[in-house]
Order: structure tokens, then C-alpha cells, then sequence
């Protein structure tokens, strides 16, 4: 209580300072009128746009110190965020109680980031901000435009694009920072127009950090009865290309995580040594086409994509005791979208995407590097009365596993007046792994005047089960996983209805409500140490945000609290997530000179606890606060940024991913980032 009272007195005390108004020279009702994509594929206004979606803007990337994506989900409400895990979940961004590292899906400029055979997504230093227009926000289901993994919503990072220097008499720029403890993180942009029809440009982006330290939390140093050292570096790169001719556009991304192994896993098993890391890379090749017609546009893209999990990737047991991981994906597909508009009531979106896969799932555990020419992956499994009779004292070979996907959707939009709009949407997927699935779409947006918003939304969603989660294998002597090629998609079911209204012309409050039913959870289910990817139970979830936002002159400023009710299917509170959420913020600019302060805090969260009589235990909450301040054109074509996270240095712990406890290879409790300070400087030219 004591923590929420300083939340509202700093948050008040900073508005009370300010005299102004500017934020990306809209007012609270021309932003509801911005332009969104992602929700439907399809330009439409934030406010008629049947979906709950936020938008994060160039300017609010600049002035709060936003390096990564990761850094964008600590202020967005119905958020639990927990940092600096372990190498393949470095950050477990949790929307409305739907846990896991794979239920949102990422795009970069609307296409996919995430891999396509469904693998956790990292989500560490991996995805700068430096080079990014806006980021759109979907919460919720998203399945009838974009298929498998649009489950607990949808992520867009829009990057900025060749026109968009050219217009501003640029031709790139460049983006350094350094920060305490020790990270370096520079980024560079270039452009060239070759003539009127063809242009290019290109970004690069290198992050080095020291890392995080654990060493003083009761959670690490409980376990860590060896007394070693920590020194878990994180070296991520990015490339991103984009060739435009004429209505064609050509892209080339690569993306390189090379994070630390570490901090989440247990010191009583592994040495934190440098070389533990986990390394994923992924290569994506695009050609995309667009032909417009007097009421119609038609899209067309063709991909390539191949994900790899480099053989180095290694857990570094004590001793030493190595032992490395592999995995490769290739893919190859063709997406199609129509777009027609009979006339001003009517839009009607449609299209499909055919799939080829090879994919060979992260395997066993391997005490040398894995060996990229010989794509064949064996385990034999002991003769344990905990394992399924059919793998006792079986040696298994896994190869390439191809599959081949396809998905047809359509969704019609009709607005039989200014006030009203009602849209419905279908897809079917077919994947010859596990057939078909359903997922429908359906909405009505009331507005009746530019001060209310209503929205009634219903979808679906699937999470499908992935050659990793299907064909998960390892063995550790007395413990590991058998794999489950059974294993169905999981589904869900969410209702939103969201109001907002714009009480007057400085203050305009929201209210977002929601239900999550969820079956066929995809979980592991443990038997004496040995583990299978199952479909059981069927948890659900509600809740809401309250939202408040205001502009004054020169001061823009949120509170934001969000509320989840959120059970596991014995009745317990859900593991890993709170049940209230604070956050609050205030921006102030003077010139070209900008003030920013955003503060979050948390309830208690649950996590499994052995030693706790009901093997439940509870994380206390916490108190955060983050300070900016941005210098825009402090020289010519150039601006300064200071940022600080955890000002106040709080020392807080959060959920672990998956669901070991302190006797397995994770600790419960993940220790959290301590204050960090950086300055960036940005040049255009």
C-alpha cells in the first residue's frame, strides 16, 4: 500500500509541474483516428479497427529509452514481464495470464519473426528499436488473418522506411549507447535511390553487454554452494534490407541471439561460464508484389526461411560437464490477400498461404557440438519403469520431419453508417501433421459521436503443437523427455468488450474487459523425472484494464491498472502472474527538450515451491521506476537521450519460465535486473 501511495503522489506531483501540450501533434481524438494494419491486414482507423490495439510511437521509443522490443512490454497494461532468464526464454512477456515464450506473435513490418515450426521466440537483445516508425500492439486472438501462434496477441514492429528519410532530407543515420553495467549497443541505417522506381536501404544492428549478475539474491546464492563466479555476456546481432522496384519489394533479414545460458537456471548444477549460451539464428528472404485496382488490391508474398540452433549452444554443467543442443528449420510459402471495397460500406479481406517444411526439432543432449552434415539424432532411454513400455530400453532415431501446411480465410467488414460497423471472419488451416482447424472472428464497433468507442469482440486461436513440443526427446541419465506425436493444438476462446470515452477534451478514460477459455493446454506431465508434452486442462482467465489518459499543453500522462483473475484447472491462483498491475507515467517537453517518468508496480505472484506445504509459493511484489530525458536536435540533425531503468535500484525477483522447481535445473525465483543507466546518441545525415 505504502508503494502505491508513492506511485500516485510522483505521478501527481510531476503533472502538477507541467504547462504545455505535444505528442506527435495529435489530440487525444485525432489519435483515435490514427492508422492501423495489423489487426486486419487492412488500413483502418484505431478507433473503428475491430481489435483492442495500442500503438507505440518513434517519439515515445525516443523519449522513455526504449532499446528492444522486450524493453516496450514493462507499461503496457495486462503485461508480467520477467527479464534475463535462460538462454532460449531470455524475457517471458505474459499477456492477460496466457503464459509461454510462444504465444505472441512477432512480425517485423507485418511478417513473421517468429519461426515458422513454432520454437520459443527468444525475445532478448535480438529486435532494436532504433530504426522503428511504430510498433502496433494486438491484444488477443489474431488467427483468421495470420493462422497457428496468433494466440495471446500480436506484435508489429513497423519499421521506418526509405521515404520516410527521404522526406525528411536524410539518407540514414546512426544510433549509439552505452550504459552501466557495461553494454555497448550501436545501430547504423543507409539508404540509396538509384532512380525514381528503385531504392534501397539497410540497417545494422550490434548489442554487447556484460550481463546481469545475480550474485546477492537469498534465490541464487541459496544454491550456489560452490561460491563461483558469474560472467554470462550477451553479443546479439541484426540485419535487416529492404530493396524496393517499382511495386515489388525484395527483404532480407538476419537475425543472430547469441544469449547467455544462466541466469534463471540453478547454481547447484551449472557453472556460469561465458561459453554457456544459447545462439539461434534465423535468415528470412521475401519477394512481395502488390497490384492495385480502381476498388481492389491484391498482395502477393513469397518467402524463405531457415532457423537454426547453433551446435555450440551448450548447457555448462559443473565440472565441467557439457552438453550441446541443435535444431534446424527450413521453410518455403506463398501468401495471397484481396482486397476489395464494392463501396464505402463494404470491405471484404481474403486470402491463403501454402506451406513446405523440413524441420528437424531440437534434440537430445549431446556431449560434443552436433554435426550439421549428418541430420540424424539418436537417444537411447534406460530401462525405467517411469518411461512408456514402447521407449524402455529403445534407441530412437529422429531425421527431418517434413510437413506441409496450407490456410484459406476470408472476413467481410460492413458499416452501414458513421456510427455503427459489424465484421465476421472465418479460416481454416490444414496441416498434414494434425488437420484441419476452425477459428472464426466476429465484432461490432459502436460509435456514436468522436467521443465513444464500444466494441464487441469475439475470436479464436491455436497454438499448434510444434515438431519441437511434439518430438521433444532427452535423456540425463535418470530424467529427460519421451516424445508425444499426438500431441494436438491448443485452443482458445476470448471475449472483449472495451469502452472509451473522452470525458473532456484533455481526458479520455478506457475500460477493456476480457475472458480467455482455453483447451487442449499444451503442458508437460511428469512421471518419476521422465516427461512427455501432453494436452491437459483447461484453464481460464478474466479480467480488465482501466485506463486513464491525459494531455494538457505540454504534458502528456497514463495510469493505467490492470486486473486478472486467472485460476489453474485445481482452483489455484495461475503460476507466474499477478492479479493487480499499476502503471503510470508523465511526459513533459520544453522546447526540444523532453522529461519522461513511468513507474509500474506489482502484486505477489505464485510459483511452484517444493518446500512450501501446498507446493505453491508467492514472489512478493514490487516497485519500479524508470526516468528519461531526451534532447531532440541538441545539434544539427542530432539528439541525446539519458535514460535510467530501476531508478531506485529495487531489488525484486519474478517467475522462472517452465515449471521446475529449486530440485530441478531452474530456481523458482528469477532475480531481476538491478538499475541500469544509458546514454544514447542519435545522428541523421
Amino acid at each position: 500500500m505504502k508503494s502505491l501511495t508513492i506511485l500516485f503522489a510522483m505521478l501527481f506531483c510531476f503533472q502538477a509541474q507541467a504547462q504545455d501540450i505535444d505528442v506527435d501533434n495529435m489530440d487525444l481524438t485525432q489519435f483515435l483516428d490514427v492508422t492501423v494494419t495489423t489487426a486486419s491486414k487492412s488500413e483502418e482507423s484505431l478507433r473503428k479497427t475491430p481489435a483492442t490495439v495500442r500503438v507505440i510511437t518513434e517519439s515515445q521509443i525516443k523519449e522513455r529509452g526504449y532499446r528492444d522490443l522486450k524493453d516496450i512490454f514493462r507499461d503496457l497494461p495486462g503485461f508480467d514481464v520477467s527479464e534475463e532468464l535462460t538462454g532460449e526464454v531470455r524475457t517471458l512477456a505474459m499477456n492477460r495470464g496466457l503464459l509461454g515464450a510462444n504465444k505472441l506473435l512477432f512480425l517485423k513490418d507485418g511478417k513473421r519473426l517468429n519461426a515458422i515450426t513454432g520454437e520459443r521466440f527468444v525475445l532478448g537483445n535480438n529486435i532494436p528499436l532504433f530504426n522503428v516508425k511504430r510498433i502496433e500492439i494486438v491484444y488477443g486472438p489474431g488467427a483468421v488473418h495470420y493462422g497457428a501462434d496468433a494466440y495471446a496477441g500480436i506484435v508489429n514492429v513497423i519499421s521506418k522506411s526509405f521515404e520516410d528519410y527521404k522526406k525528411d532530407g536524410n539518407m540514414g543515420a546512426v544510433n549509439i549507447s552505452y550504459g552501466d553495467p557495461e553494454t555497448i549497443d550501436a545501430g547504423v541505417v543507409v539508404g540509396h535511390e538509384f532512380n525514381d522506381k528503385v531504392n534501397s536501404m539497410i540497417s545494422y544492428r550490434r548489442f554487447f553487454s556484460k550481463g546481469f549478475d545475480p550474485t546477492g539474491f537469498e534465490s541464487f546464492d541459496t544454491y550456489n554452494t560452490l561460491g563461483l563466479g558469474f560472467e554470462q555476456p550477451v553479443n546479439d546481432f541484426e540485419v535487416h534490407w529492404v530493396t524496393n522496384i517499382g511495386e515489388a519489394k525484395v527483404t532480407f533479414y538476419h537475425q543472430n541471439a547469441n544469449e547467455p545460458g544462466g541466469q534463471s537456471t540453478s547454481p547447484a548444477l551449472f557453472q556460469f561460464d561465458a561459453g554457456y549460451v544459447w545462439n539461434q539464428k534465423q535468415n528470412k528472404i521475401t519477394v512481395e508484389h502488390t497490384f492495385e485496382g480502381e476498388n481492389w488490391t491484391l498482395d502477393t508474398l513469397i518467402g524463405y526461411e531457415d532457423y537454426e540452433i547453433d551446435p555450440n549452444s551448450v548447457f555448462y554443467y559443473q565440472g565441467p560437464f557439457l552438453q550441446y543442443k541443435y535444431g534446424k528449420n527450413t521453410a518455403m510459402y506463398i501468401e495471397e490477400k484481396l482486397e476489395w471495397r464494392p463501396s464505402k460500406k463494404y470491405k471484404l479481406v481474403s486470402g491463403f498461404k501454402a506451406e513446405s517444411v523440413d524441420a528437424f526439432a531440437k534434440g537430445n543432449n549431446l556431449n560434443t557440438p552436433f554435426d550439421r552434415d549428418d541430420l540424424v539424432d539418436s537417444i537411447t532411454y534406460p530401462n525405467d519403469t517411469n518411461i512408456p513400455v514402447e521407449f524402455r530400453n529403445q534407441t530412437l532415431n529422429f531425421g527431418v520431419r517434413p510437413y506441409t501446411g496450407a490456410g484459406v480465410y476470408t472476413e467481410a467488414n460492413y458499416a452501414p453508417d458513421d456510427v455503427w460497423q459489424f465484421n465476421v471472419g472465418v479460416r481454416y488451416d490444414y496441416n498434414s501433421d494434425y488437420y484441419g482447424v476452425f477459428t472464426p472472428r466476429a465484432g461490432v464497433v459502436y460509435t456514436p459521436d468522436d467521443k465513444f468507442v464500444a466494441k464487441l469482440l469475439y475470436g479464436e486461436a491455436y497454438i499448434k503443437p510444434s515438431r519441437y513440443l511434439a518430438f521433444e526427446h532427452w535423456s540425463a541419465g535418470t530424467f529427460g523427455y519421451f516424445p508425444n506425436p499426438d500431441l494436438e493444438p491448443e485452443e482458445l476462446q476470448t471475449i472483449q468488450l472495451n469502452f472509451s470515452y473522452l470525458l473532456t477534451k484533455n481526458l479520455n478514460v478506457s475500460l477493456n474487459s476480457f475472458m480467455n477459455n482455453i483447451k487442449n493446454l499444451i503442458r508437460p506431465e511428469n512421471n518419476g523425472g521422465w516427461s512427455s508434452n501432453v494436452n491437459q486442462g483447461e484453464p481460464k482467465s478474466s479480467g480488465f484494464e482501466l485506463e486513464f489518459d491525459y494531455q494538457q499543453d505540454n504534458i502528456t500522462a497514463y495510469l493505467y491498472y490492470s486486473y486478472l483473475n486467472a485460476e489453474q484447472d485445481g482452483g489455484e491462483d495461475l503460476n507466474k502472474v499477478a492479479q493487480s498491475k499499476v502503471s503510470a507515467g508523465a511526459n513533459y517537453k520544453m522546447d526540444q527538450l523532453s522529461f519522461d517518468t513511468r513507474l509500474r508496480w506489482s502484486d505477489e505472484i505464485s510459483f511452484l515451491d517444493a518446500t512450501a506445504t501446498n507446493g505453491i509459493g508467492k514472489i512478493d511484489g514490487h516497485f519500479l521506476v524508470d526516468l528519461s530525458i531526451h534532447y531532440k536536435d541538441l545539434w544539427k540533425d542530432g539528439s541525446l537521450t539519458l535514460f535510467a531503468r530501476n531508478l531506485l535500484d529495487e531489488k525484486y525477483e519474478h517467475a522462472s519460465p517452465f515449471g521446475e522447481g529449486p530440485e530441478g535445473w531452474l530456481n523458482t525465483k528469477a532475480p531481476q535486473p538491478g538499475r541500469f543507466v544509458g546514454l544514447t546518441v542519435d545522428q541523421k545525415f
